[in-house]
């Protein structure tokens, strides 16, 4: 039997698999989604899970903050806009 784990955000409320699809396609930017309680709620389920499925959302995840932390999505790495530097 397979478990589907449901995430629930401020922003977002659904399968996680949904929520990476719309991460991966830049629908739904990665930098509006509180990833420390997502992380904590799925690593606690972690029991009745394969890790394969594990394996597969982990690298989802640190792909999505690489291509963000990379300007990707057109913001920082810290979830601002980008914008020139003053001095």
């Amino acid at each position: 039997m397979r478990v589907t784990y449901v995430v629930t955000t401020p922003s977002f409320s659904g399968p996680i698999e949904v929520l990476l699809q719309l991460i991966s396609s830049h629908e739904v930017d990665i930098l509006d989604i509180p990833l420390a309680p997502v992380v904590d709620a799925f690593v606690a389920t972690l029991r009745d899970e394969a890790v394969g499925n594990v394996t597969a959302v982990a690298a989802t995840i640190v792909d999505a903050v690489r291509n963000t932390a990379k300007g990707t999505t057109g913001r920082s790495s810290l979830g601002e806009r980008n914008s020139s530097p003053t001095c």
